[in-house]
């Protein structure tokens, strides 16, 4: 799938108190976009995408809270989470 190399754990006490921080690069958004406008892609890989631009925390990003993209996507807040580990450690693969 598409590698996300702007990822990076976040370094000890940011100011969201986030332990990962999803940060997207223009091409990785766009591609995200394009994934969640072709409607080929399986339900939940158009769902992963939505919430990661959501959760992008770049200048362009809307870094949405993770109480908000949980309340917004149905899902708990633990969902949330482990889907930005997840994209930090391992990517989008």
């Amino acid at each position: 799938m598409l590698p996300v190399v702007g990822m990076a754990p976040a370094t000890g006490g940011t100011a969201t108190n986030k332990n990962y921080v999803v940060t997207l690069e223009a091409d990785e958004r766009r591609e995200l976009r394009e994934l969640i406008r072709a409607g080929r892609a399986a339900a939940y890989m158009r769902w992963y995408a939505e919430v990661l631009l959501k959760a992008d925390a770049g200048r362009q990003g809307p870094a949405w809270t993770d109480e908000g993209i949980a309340e917004a996507f149905d899902v708990s807040l633990w969902t949330v989470e482990r889907m930005r580990k997840r994209s930090v450690e391992e990517g989008l693969e």
